[in-house]
């Protein structure tokens, strides 16, 4: 019974020493001030837009290169049989503006020819150096198709003066769908100039 009694005063101890020792120990400071916040107001161009659904920014394709130096203006087309996967691919059109302060703009365009229907994807990011691009469409649902391409220029300067058979660009040219890539490529494209 000596030893029953004993456990229990050591147990009923250590218990209480865990709680005022937590106690005593972890004292909780008082929780800081919420920052405060203001009201912003925004105005809406259109009034169909909501705070929830902000107006979408335009695709943007970065130009970094210098015009003097290079001229990837034109349209792209790849040499050779297509693979099988992508028939319907036309070309990458690339319209490149320049500006009086020698700054470069534009945007980029994928054709597509299918079932005697040509088609157009305008929603399309990316960047162009003298070196490389890089660029991706992004499909508007998961039933639609995207397509990605990363690639290295084969030439320099004004790439549309190297003629209708000569490559000047290679690449891995992707199709997604759903959000997965469904068909991979390397391809080599020719270019033709992109009127005035």
């Amino acid at each position: 019974m000596k030893r029953t009694l004993l456990r229990l005063l050591v147990a009923v101890a250590t218990f209480l020493i865990g709680t005022t020792t937590h106690w005593i120990c972890d004292r909780h400071e008082e929780a800081a001030p919420l920052p405060q916040t203001e009201w912003v107001r925004v105005d809406y161009e259109n009034r169909n837009d909501s705070p929830e659904q902000p107006p979408r920014s335009e695709p943007k394709i970065v130009f970094d290169y210098d015009p003097d130096e290079f001229n990837p203006r034109g349209d792209y087309f790849i040499i050779g049989r297509k693979p099988k996967e992508f028939r319907e691919f036309d070309c990458i059109e690339l319209a490149v503006e320049y500006d009086d302060d020698g700054k470069v703009s534009g945007r980029a365009m994928i054709s597509t020819y299918d079932n005697d229907q040509y088609g157009a994807i305008y929603g399309i990011t990316g960047v162009v150096t003298e070196q490389r691009i890089s660029l991706v469409s992004t499909p508007v649902s998961d039933e639609e198709v995207g397509y990605r391409f990363e690639g290295e220029f084969l030439r320099h300067g004004e790439l549309w003066r190297a003629g209708r058979s000569r490559a000047v660009l290679k690449g891995r040219l992707s199709k997604i769908k759903g959000g997965k890539t469904i068909a991979e490529a390397v391809v080599k494209f020719r270019i033709e100039y992109l009127g005035c």
